[in-house]
């Protein structure tokens, strides 16, 4: 008979992403001098979705480039590959 830990084996790679989303948060805050908080961060397949104002968006997709290499620098922990 097959123990639980073989059927739960296959959830230990799952990280917690709250921590991931106050440590993008953090960043952007620093990075683009607008207060972001972690309800404002969704972080789905490497994909960074920002919930916030449009013309801060605006300015998020203009910085695009230069964000997400901020963030590579500053989180290497964290994968971010695109911002939507």
């Amino acid at each position: 008979m097959l123990s639980v830990s073989n059927f739960l084996s296959r959830y230990q790679t799952f990280k917690d992403s709250t921590l991931d989303r106050e440590k993008i948060a953090q960043t952007l805050s620093i990075f683009m001098k607008v207060s972001f908080t972690k309800k404002e961060i969704i972080l789905k397949d490497n994909v960074l979705f920002i919930k916030t104002h449009p013309a801060i968006k605006n300015e998020i997709f203009l910085k695009k480039t230069s964000i997400l290499s901020y963030l590579k620098e500053k989180n290497p922990e964290v994968s971010v590959s695109d911002i939507r």
